[in-house]
Formats: structure tokens, C-alpha cells, sequence
């Protein structure tokens, strides 16, 4: 199944839903890669996009966090680095046991419910207390 950009997925901050949206046409890459087996290549590209790519995003949304004051910061702040960290040890897996149909399957399930999750969950409130913050100014 691919992932569609919808409302659902909205957090109303354009920086942060661009970035969302990297995130999810990698993810829709790797499932497209897998159906057509060119897993392998496509996986060690994407793991290498993703521990860049999850860092710099958790940076620029800790920033807001933190600009905003935001009640929640620690525990989210906690979300992001497990979501980092697992997809350094994906990458870490990659690099000692080469690809694997399990790697794969580890990593977009991975993928698909940690960041749908995260974002439907925890980054829609933050985007709901961003809007609130700013409508108090």
C-alpha cells in the first residue's frame, strides 16, 4: 500500500509538512523498489537519505518546539531520537549483514507506522499548539 498525502497528515506548518512529505515519497520509494525487486539498491539509498535526513528534519522541529515553548518538548524530543536511532541501526544492519528481505520489511515497517504515527499523533499537536500560540500574539 503507498501513502497518500492527505489532511490527515497536515500539521499546518509549511516547513514541516514539506519535510513530511520527503519522508513519505521515500517511504512510498521503497515500497514501489520492493514490489519490483530492486529492493537492495533502493534500500541502501534510502537508509542513507533517512539518518541525514531524520536528523536535520528533528532539528528543525525541536527549533519550533522549543520557540514555542512547547509542554511537550522532552517527550517528543525522546520520540525523535528513538526514530533516529532506529533507523541508524537499520543502517548499521545494512552495512554488517548486506540486504535482506527482513531488513527491508524491518525498515518500512518501521517507516510507515512510526512516522505515520508520529505525525498524525504527536505532530498534530504541536501543529494545533503552534496555531493556538500565534493567535495569542
Amino acid at each position: 500500500m503507498l501513502y497518500n498525502w492527505d489532511k490527515s497528515l497536515e500539521t499546518g506548518n509549511a516547513v514541516i509538512d514539506a519535510q513530511h512529505q520527503q519522508l513519505i515519497a521515500e517511504l512510498n520509494r521503497l515500497i514501489i523498489a520492493n514490489r519490483g525487486g530492486e529492493g537492495q539498491h533502493t534500500l541502501e539509498n534510502a537508509l542513507n537519505f533517512l539518518n541525514g535526513y531524520a536528523a536535520q528534519h528533528s532539528r528543525e522541529e525541536e527549533a519550533l518546539l522549543r520557540k514555542y515553548s512547547f509542554p511537550k518538548y522532552k517527550q517528543h524530543r525522546i520520540l525523535h531520537e528513538n526514530f533516529r536511532k532506529s533507523m541508524h541501526n537499520l543502517f548499521d544492519r545494512m552495512n554488517v549483514e548486506g540486504y535482506t528481505h527482513a531488513l527491508m520489511d524491518n525498515t518500512l515497517s518501521i517507516m510507515a507506522d512510526r512516522l505515520i504515527a508520529h505525525i498524525k499523533e504527536e505532530d498534530s499537536h504541536l501543529a494545533a499548539y503552534i496555531r493556538q500560540c500565534e493567535s495569542e500574539e
